[in-house]
């Protein structure tokens, strides 16, 4: 009885040690000096079993050195360009091998935990800034060893003197015949008279008359405030405004980096006025696409007011699918005062202010258990309340 007794304790303790192992895992510290291969995955700051979103951005494995007590990791991203600050324990982490969205991290920890807590400064391009905690997780139990520590230098060996070669060579000079040169001289040619032309009958030509097209300046504001929408940035703020009959077509252009990684469709005209936009045209320079599209008014007194919008954003990076309410503030350039007017508008933030996005303190979705942003099931659907902003991001439709 007691014999069964002992062997159930037993295994209760082996089960139990070897829960502790796995999710404790083994210690950095008990590396020894060398380079190694290492599994690395970034997990939510709150829930460290819980993979971030954000971990589909950085490479599986980590570099990592071990000399005297000091562990200098280094891990692979393929989304540099939207990282403007990073931290790893505090400390500012080093970038290098920058090649467009990849690149390296490099940080150093104390080899005391598998766990190592981060902070990011994001630049998301439409979204804004945005600010995320996490942690990467070093799994030491599968870590492979590469290379062995560097060896100690040696003391430099005294070189030894060059011994001279005293034995001559004789060269016997060449010489070169004399060359003949020939000279030919020039040709007498006859010029030929050219007849003289004779003058032609001008044809005079019709000019079609063509409609001109007059400039107009804009700029976009939010959907229920005065503060100039992210979208701003993203379109040339330069509108074409042309007579077509009893109307007036406004033609309107999106123009963005290639370099943001967003593709050609982040940006979809969904109506203006209320209406749907017509000739949509997708395009690129060789850094930018581009978009033209136009919508139609009846008299150019609509433009003077502040003329109502809906455009969808795409942002493959985060998941996010989202209609944005937008607003557009037209001027012509008879009117220079008011497009200085409208260009010194604030840019939005969360506290209201001017200056920054207004998401400078949100959360990249799932990558923390933040309560300012939440994807649904789907992962396609952001949630974000903020105090004196004004916006909420609910599901579908929001102020950009």
């Amino acid at each position: 009885m007691k014999t069964k007794t002992l062997k159930v304790l037993g295994a209760i303790a082996v089960t139990v040690l070897t829960l502790v192992f796995l999710i404790t895992g083994i210690k950095a510290d008990t590396l020894s000096d060398g380079g190694y291969e290492v599994p690395v995955s970034l997990r939510k700051a709150n829930s460290p079993s819980s993979v971030s979103l954000a971990n589909q951005y950085f490479y599986g494995t980590a570099k990592v050195n071990v000399s005297n007590g000091t562990y200098a990791v280094t891990v692979t991203t393929n989304g540099l360009n939207y990282i403007k600050g990073m931290t790893a324990n505090g400390q500012s982490v080093k970038e290098s091998n920058q090649a467009g969205n990849k690149g390296d991290l490099t940080f150093n920890t104390d080899g005391k935990s598998n766990y190592v807590p981060v902070a990011f400064s994001l630049q998301i391009p439409i979204i804004g800034s945005m600010n995320q905690t996490a942690q990467f997780f070093l799994d030491y139990a599968n870590a492979k060893k590469v290379s062995e520590p560097a060896a100690q230098p040696t003391a430099p060996q005294t070189p030894q003197t060059p011994t001279t070669d005293t034995s001559t060579t004789s060269t016997t000079p060449t010489v070169s015949e004399p060359t003949t040169t020939t000279t030919t001289l020039p040709t007498a040619t006859t010029k030929k008279k050219t007849p003289a032309k004779k003058p032609t009958k001008k044809t005079t030509v019709k000019k079609t008359s063509k409609t001109k097209a007059s400039t107009w300046s804009y700029v976009i504001l939010q959907g229920d405030n005065s503060q100039k929408s992210i979208a701003n940035k993203y379109y040339t703020k330069k509108a074409k405004v042309i007579k077509a009959g009893k109307k007036y077509r406004v033609q309107l252009t999106v123009s963005y980096k290639k370099s943001l990684g967003l593709g050609s469709h982040a940006v979809k005209p969904i109506s203006v006025l209320g209406k749907k936009v017509y000739g949509v045209k997708l395009g690129q320079t060789k850094k930018n696409y581009t978009m033209n599209y136009s919508f139609y008014v009846s008299s150019l007194k609509q433009l003077k007011k502040l003329v109502k919008a809906k455009i969808h954003v795409k942002v493959p990076m985060l998941n996010i699918s989202q209609t944005f309410n937008i607003r557009f503030k037209f001027s012509h350039s008879k009117t220079a005062k008011h497009v200085a007017a409208a260009a010194a508008l604030p840019t939005s933030n969360n506290n209201g202010g001017s200056g920054k996005s207004y998401l400078s303190n949100a959360k990249l979705p799932q990558t923390s258990d933040s309560s300012q942003f939440e994807l649904s099931a789907l992962g396609l659907f952001m949630a974000m309340v903020t105090v004196a902003g004004g916006f909420k991001f609910l599901g579908g439709r929001v102020n950009a």
